[in-house]
């Protein structure tokens, strides 16, 4: 298909769908079917011997505007936009844990380098409390400005595409990150000899197993709440 120097088919096409795509309630597929349906058009009025610039105008009005199509499209893609919200709900899920299980990896590999460097066990133990520390009140800052932001974070998350691919190296990388803070828990019981220190350590982490969670939910119950009247089913 050919296009003038002064209209560019691709480019035009690109705009109409990312416009498209910024719709919730039109899937990939719909795009698609959209995308075909558009270019039979644009053919028809070609052949007419319209020009370029014309003739894309005269098929997308004649398809008609987005505005038009989305409460059919909500209507017909019902159950796919409520297991996209399940599996975005799964998304946050697997990043929190990835997220918690990496703050607890580098802390103990802190604790492990700082013995190993011949460090007193309660300046260790000292240091790692305070980045366990740093890290929770980090995550409750990054929770009041989600709180204070909400509509530019649901903007944010709604842009976010968490594909098969990128899920499951998620969900691998939070397996092996578990497995090395299990690991991790056998070496530091054998280089912290003293039981009362070792009880202070496992406190920390016990409390940053707490705390972090219950920063995340506060947030998300917040929002939620704001929000659920606009998004409960009828």
């Amino acid at each position: 298909m050919q296009a003038t120097a002064e209209f560019n088919l691709n480019e035009k096409l690109k705009e109409w769908e990312q416009d498209l795509k910024s719709s919730p309630a039109i899937t990939q597929r719909d795009c698609e079917d959209l995308k075909a349906n558009l270019l039979d058009r644009y053919d028809e009025y070609k052949s007419k011997d319209l020009d370029d610039d014309e003739a894309f105008l005269l098929a997308i009005k004649r398809l008609g505007n987005k505005t038009d199509w989305e409460s059919e499209f909500e209507d017909s893609n019902f159950h796919f936009l409520q297991i996209k919200k399940t599996l975005g709900l799964f998304g946050g899920i697997f990043f929190y844990f990835f997220a918690s299980y990496l703050a607890l990896v580098i802390d103990k590999s802190i604790l492990i380098a700082l013995a190993n460097l011949g460090i007193p066990p309660h300046v260790s133990y000292t240091f790692s409390r305070i980045f366990l520390q740093v890290i929770c009140l980090l995550t409750f800052v990054g929770a009041l400005s989600l709180i204070r932001k909400e509509e530019r974070f649901l903007q944010f998350i709604g842009k976010i595409k968490l594909d098969p691919k990128a899920a499951t190296y998620i969900l691998i990388g939070t397996i092996i990150l578990a497995s090395i803070d299990r690991l991790y828990y056998m070496l530091i019981r054998q280089l912290i000899k003293k039981e009362l220190l070792l009880f202070k350590v496992w406190n920390t982490f016990t409390w940053f197993e707490y705390i972090f969670p219950l920063i995340i939910s506060v947030a998300f119950v917040w929002i939620y709440r704001r929000y659920y009247r606009d998004t409960k089913l009828n």
